[in-house]
């Protein structure tokens, strides 16, 4: 199938795909998600041409509801922050703990405009970000199972490549980590916290947060850290903030020293 996720001429335009799971998720288990993803071949008449960040998926109890044409105002479960675009099919593939009983899958762009960062690939009639999904699996993360996939893809922007690479876990690997990108501390039992998701435990971790003035406005070296959204007894202003993490984890090649840097979105609502 395919989805418009951007387009040139009407601003926050979206299209989505969703999917009612056969069964509920069970909490607390560890699940593997994967598809591929692909831009198509581009000529005369065709829609496309650009590629975008943000390309995320939800995962939800109720099933979306989306206004019109506009984003869904949701925070994916997963998100590719950088801009992804190929003529080729690439594999996305990625590890997640169930927080709740999910009974829907929803893939597309769930960033306003005004968050999402474009580029232009290929001239099309129709310019926009179109982009094909193909072979969904979603099963039961097993560490003992060995992974075959194909060699990295050679068309297309080298980012995906390296996404595909160091994010999608194309390898056996027991300490798996899932990082929101956004929360909202309303105290609403929705989204309130940022907190690591892991079926291991770190072994080490030092966690920062920076406001966008670069003052540290959290830390902690908890392996279960959760930050509420206060500092110094006041919650922070909503805004992109900045968080570096280091870890200590177990690999399949042995004990590894690992450090994340990304963005979070704290917002006024769930």
């Amino acid at each position: 199938m395919g989805a418009s996720l951007w387009s040139a001429y009407r601003s926050d335009f979206r299209e989505y795909l969703s999917q009612q799971l056969s069964e509920p998720l069970t909490v607390g288990t560890t699940y593997v998600c994967s598809f591929y993803l692909s831009n198509g071949k581009q000529g005369p008449g065709t829609a496309g041409g650009y590629g975008i960040s943000g390309l995320g998926v939800h995962f939800s109890v109720e099933a979306p509801v989306q206004s019109g044409a506009m984003p869904l105002a949701v925070d994916p479960l997963f998100t590719v922050s950088e801009v992804s675009y190929s003529p080729d099919w690439q594999l996305v593939r990625f590890t997640f703990v169930a927080t709740a009983a999910y009974q829907y899958i929803t893939v597309g762009n769930f960033q306003d405009d005004a968050y999402t960062r474009v580029r232009l690939y290929s001239t099309a009639t129709f310019p926009g970000a179109y982009y094909f999904f193909d072979s969904f699996v979603l099963k039961v993360y097993d560490p003992e199972e060995e992974i075959h996939e194909v060699s990295p893809v050679s068309a297309g922007d080298d980012t995906l490549n390296q996404l595909v690479t160091e994010a999608f876990w194309r390898r056996k690997l027991p300490c798996n980590f899932y990082l929101p990108n956004a929360f909202s501390p309303d105290g609403n039992g929705i989204n309130d916290y940022f907190e690591l998701y892991s079926p291991c435990v770190p072994q080490a971790l030092r966690v920062q947060v920076f406001d966008p003035s670069g003052q540290i406005v959290f830390a902690s070296n908890e392996p279960h850290f959760r930050w509420d959204g206060y500092y110094n007894g006041r919650p922070v202003e909503p805004g992109i903030y900045v968080y570096i993490i280091q870890a200590t984890i177990p690999e399949p090649e042995g004990v590894q020293n690992k450090v994340w840097r990304g963005t979070l979105r704290v917002k006024n609502g769930s």
